[in-house]
């Protein structure tokens, strides 16, 4: 904004205080915005990017999964459009640490879904951390699926954060088949 308006940093700390105060504008992490701006979730937001993209790839892995079979499914939008595809699936043992996969699975066609504890991130609405680690590692299942961040033909997998990697890491230990799922 200084740079923009052509004024000081402190000029500008100095006139977004009140309008911070009075709640006209927001202020996160180095930027201002509109309050009608902080109402929607960064996952929300990741759930219409690429959806086109993320409903195929889930719309094709739903086909490899079979009625009864157990599976884990770490947090990420493409694995919650999974979660979606397999409504019409009946009797899955589910695995997770996504509220927004075990909402969508549990009370349907005879499903039974485990969610790991641990620290509830508002971001994702899912649970990482020691215990969350703990939780899944005392399961084994037929499909062990993760959404990445990105895919890199020298380091492999990536993600965007520590707990979230170790977490996905554990998850594809516990798969007979172990797939990473990711749009463009």
């Amino acid at each position: 904004l200084a740079d923009r308006l052509g004024v000081s940093l402190e000029t500008v700390r100095r006139d977004v205080k009140p309008l911070t105060s009075d709640g006209s504008i927001l202020k996160m992490h180095g930027a201002v915005g509109l309050p009608s701006m902080a109402g929607e979730a960064p996952f929300e937001r990741r759930m219409r990017e690429n959806a086109d993209a993320k409903r195929a790839i889930a719309r094709m892995v739903a086909a490899t999964i079979r009625d009864g079979e157990a599976i884990m499914l770490d947090t990420g939008t493409t694995t919650s459009f999974l979660a979606r595809e397999l409504l019409g699936h009946r009797r899955l043992t589910v695995v997770t640490n996504s509220s927004d996969i075990a909402r969508t699975l549990a009370t349907v066609n005879g499903n039974k879904v485990y969610m790991a504890g641990g620290e509830l991130r508002s971001d994702s609405g899912a649970a990482f951390g020691v215990s969350a680690i703990a939780f899944v590692s005392r399961f084994s299942v037929s499909h062990a699926v993760i959404s990445t961040g990105a895919v890199d033909a020298v380091t492999g997998v990536m993600d965007y954060d520590l707990d979230e990697a170790e977490f996905a890491r554990m998850v594809l230990s516990r798969g007979q088949r172990s797939l990473v799922i990711t749009d463009h």
